[in-house]
């Protein structure tokens, strides 16, 4: 019964050994499986879900990125690219519509969207407007001679950005012109 007993500690053990050694989580095929992400490991076999992305984490930015884990701080906000000072090329040179030749744009700290184009003509009047991305809106402007709106994009390639606009004056009718602020 002593052999027996012996037989029965050393089997037990040597079970337990087989067990901690060869039955073990092997945490080396564990890890980022994502090519994407920054943290990827060419030699994992099973994602665990720690993989890192980095880039922007802000929803209300233009190049959020969803996957992002960790800011980088590269968001851009879309009207940081409309901000600034312009120099206008236009055809809008009809009176009463005379558009200035250098414009000021800012953005409102409250409002995400809006902007005012600081002397939008040659009298120096201030107008507002939105953006969204690359798309301007100038809302519909009273004054005391003619209405007028406007829309347009931002060109990437060229850093600038033109409008369309729409004008109706009541000696002149209603008419169209262009303009395009360049840096």
């Amino acid at each position: 019964m002593l052999i027996d007993l012996r037989f029965r500690s050393v089997a037990i053990v040597s079970v337990l050994v087989i067990c901690l050694f060869s039955c073990k989580e092997d945490v080396d095929l564990q890890g980022c499986t994502d090519m994407s992400a920054s943290n990827y490991d060419v030699s994992v076999i099973y994602n665990d879900g720690s993989c890192i992305y980095i880039g922007c984490t802000d929803s209300l930015m233009e190049n959020y990125n969803p996957k992002a884990t960790i800011d980088n701080g590269s968001c851009i906000d879309a009207r940081e690219k409309f901000a600034g000072n312009f120099q206008v090329f236009t055809n809008c040179t009809k009176v009463p519509f005379l558009l200035s030749k250098n414009v000021s744009i800012t953005y409102s700290k409250t409002n995400k969207d809006s902007i005012s184009i600081a002397n939008f003509t040659d009298r120096g009047t201030v107008v507002k407007g939105t953006v969204k991305g690359d798309s301007i809106l100038i809302f519909e402007q009273l004054n005391p001679v003619y209405t007028f709106s406007g829309r347009g994009k931002f060109e990437r390639e060229s850093n600038s950005f033109s409008i369309n606009y729409t004008y109706n004056a009541s000696f002149v009718g209603i008419d169209s012109c262009k303009a395009v602020y360049s840096r």
